[in-house]
């Protein structure tokens, strides 16, 4: 008769070489699908010039609508986005400002793994501040930083695209490598380098969820001619999230993030050949800005009429 020790014994073996629970991460869904999601982001940055510190606190807030178009044997996902209700503000002492996100729809051609193969924007309204809105208000240090801001706003989604998965099942544990480009204003596209881990799976909001690390570096370099002034920026950014990817639906379910940017502005007026009397010296902004985002799934419903599939 076999001894309470050996079946311990028996069982510990077991647990100790039994395979770990891997998960395959991929993007999956219906033609006819909508997803509803929103974003938020809210940021400080302090800009120093010339020895003077000034905070511009800023709040952004974005509706996002992803219908799946089509899904072709290989399982790419075509996705057509709307948003709207996309609004900006930011204040500093006792300046503010209003400055609404009218985006164009948009069209990508998604990968199971997340990788973004095809990119296009659609005829539609441009990001333009309404004639309603009354005009901005504030120095025109803050004004500059709230431009950069509604960019950089934008620019969040040109980062989702390295939220890519491994072609491979993954366990607890198991980390992969993340790369992507970033269009920056006025600049050559920045390659964007990070990686994530699958840090467990678990119930969040009633749905069982891979939940992933992930943390990016960011660069930010550009060169811009704006009104008759040279304006370069030096500087980086390193983005850390986590993700919770609904495993059975094949979508993200909410993302939580921070971002961190250190960046130096140089001003210098444009060359002027023909300029008789001595141009002013060249003024540089330190910026330090630390932002949260967030990005959560609201509810997924069905298109009332599919439109039929066109070629990417």
């Amino acid at each position: 008769m076999l001894g309470w020790r050996f079946r311990l014994a028996v069982l510990l073996g077991l647990a100790v070489h039994a395979p770990a629970w891997a998960v395959r991460l991929a993007y999956r869904g219906q033609p006819g699908q909508v997803l509803h999601y929103s974003f938020t982001l809210s940021a400080e940055t302090e800009t120093t010039a010339g020895g003077r510190a000034q905070t511009l606190h800023t709040h952004g807030s974005l509706d996002c609508t992803q219908e799946i178009v089509d899904v072709d044997a290989q399982g790419h996902l075509k996705v057509r986005m709307h948003f709207s209700n996309g609004l900006l503000t930011s204040a500093s002492g006792e300046h503010s400002a209003r400055v609404p996100l009218n985006l164009p729809d948009a069209e990508v051609l998604l990968s199971s793994t997340g990788n973004v193969l095809k990119a296009q924007m659609l005829p539609g309204p441009q990001s333009v501040r309404s004639a309603k809105e009354p005009p901005e208000t504030g120095t025109a240090e803050a004004a500059t930083d709230s431009a950069t801001s509604a960019r950089g706003f934008e620019s969040l989604f040109d980062q989702m695209r390295a939220l890519g998965f491994p072609e491979r099942d993954v366990e607890v544990g198991d980390s992969w490598s993340l790369s992507g480009s970033l269009a920056q204003p006025g600049g050559q596209p920045g390659s964007v380098a990070g990686v994530s881990q699958l840090v467990g799976v678990e119930q969040h909001s009633g749905v069982e969820c891979a939940v992933i690390h992930s943390r990016l570096e960011i660069p930010l370099r550009s060169t811009q001619q704006l009104l008759g002034v040279s304006a370069s920026t030096d500087g980086s950014s390193t983005a850390t999230f986590t993700a919770y990817f609904d495993l059975a639906g094949g979508h993200l379910l909410e993302l939580l993030g921070t971002d961190r940017s250190q960046r130096a502005i140089r001003l210098a007026p444009a060359p002027d050949k023909d300029a008789r009397s001595p141009q002013p010296e060249a003024a540089t902004l330190q910026c330090d800005c630390a932002a949260t985002f967030t990005m959560r799934l609201n509810g997924i419903g069905r298109c009332s009429a599919t439109p039929s599939a066109t070629q990417p």
